[in-house]
């Protein structure tokens, strides 16, 4: 991470766009909000509402410039782990966020910290359709339906409320 905060040839273009309800989520998603164009230039345009958020979507690039970093001649459970761990990086910012600089809730990240915890991070990640395993997606999602169902039933029975939203 050193580096590629450090170093004066990575870029990041951060800026905050409109305010996001939960019913727009999708686009707060850190796998919509950020766009890595090589492995030195980024841009992330996070929601206007969570500010204090800035520090968990910049963990996210880091870690996801640092995997464009990594050789990608590599079978897809490979480049699976490597969203997985920029998502931990993202979800540990997210949590620091509301914790320690008063972020405001906003349930659709809430869920990731959530969904960490109970072990359905990565049915999560297949379900959601996180574009940046790209064509590694559709094997992925063939491969591992058990942790989507794992996280389906998760999501209805232990996360959402009696009666679902």
């Amino acid at each position: 991470m050193t580096d590629l905060v450090e170093d004066p040839l990575v870029l990041y273009y951060l800026s905050f766009g409109r305010d996001l309800d939960e019913s727009e989520a999708r686009d707060a998603w850190p796998w919509n909000a950020v766009e890595v164009v090589t492995d030195s230039l980024a841009a992330v345009v996070m929601p206007g509402n969570l500010r204090e958020a800035g520090r968990a979507y910049e963990s996210y690039v880091v870690l996801r410039m640092h995997a464009v970093r990594q050789d990608q001649d590599v079978p897809c459970e490979t480049l699976a782990g490597r969203e997985t761990d920029a998502l931990d990086g993202f979800i540990d910012g997210w949590i620091a966020a509301r914790l320690l600089f008063g972020g405001p809730a906003y349930e659709p990240l809430d869920e990731f910290v959530f969904a960490r915890e109970a072990g359905v991070l990565d049915g999560l990640m297949l379900q959601r359709s996180n574009r940046q395993l790209g064509s590694c997606l559709a094997v992925m999602r063939e491969a591992h339906e058990e942790q989507m169902a794992a996280y389906r039933i998760w999501r209805t029975e232990r996360y959402l409320p009696r009666g679902g939203r």
